[in-house]
This record gives C-alpha cells, structure tokens and sequence, in this order.
C-alpha cells in the first residue's frame, strides 16, 4: 500500500511537469494523471476487483498517453501494471 501511495505522489509529480504545449498525441496529461491518481488512492484505500480494475485501466490509458518524461517512469509504470492482479 506504501508503493501505491508513493506512486500517487510521483504521477502528480510527473503529470504536473509533462503536460506541457509539446503534448501534440491528443491526450490530456493532466486528466490522465488525475485518472491515475484517483484510482490508486481508492484502491490502496479498498482492495477491491473494481478498484483493481479501475486502477489498471487508467494506467493502460495512461501509458497509452505517453505522459511521462522518461524511459525510467514508463518502466515503473509498466511494472505497476504487471504486478497488478484483478481477481
């Protein structure tokens, strides 16, 4: 549960300096980090299938949005997304 608080925090950081006028895919940054954010908080909060499920999508459309600034949040986002098991 500390991992998924910290990486609240780190996506809020991240999307905060990301979205930027260089953000041309078409994607909105700032909603996808809030996305992403909101449904970690909720599923360190209660572990349930569909916040699983919630928190999953949102860091598929995340990492879909390409809002990182680097190979090194990518990666911990992709690893976020493996060790996620929605049962």
């Amino acid at each position: 549960m500390k991992k998924i608080l910290i990486l609240c925090v780190s996506i809020l950081a991240i999307g905060l300096t990301s979205c930027g006028s260089d953000d041309d895919a078409g994607f909105d940054c700032l909603k996808l980090t809030t996305d992403v954010s909101t449904a970690a908080s909720a599923y360190a909060e209660n572990q349930t299938t569909e916040n699983c499920n919630a928190y999953k999508q949102s860091l598929e459309a995340y990492l879909e949005g390409n809002c990182f600034p680097d190979e090194q949040s990518e990666a911990s986002f992709r690893e976020q997304l493996e060790g996620l098991t929605c049962s």
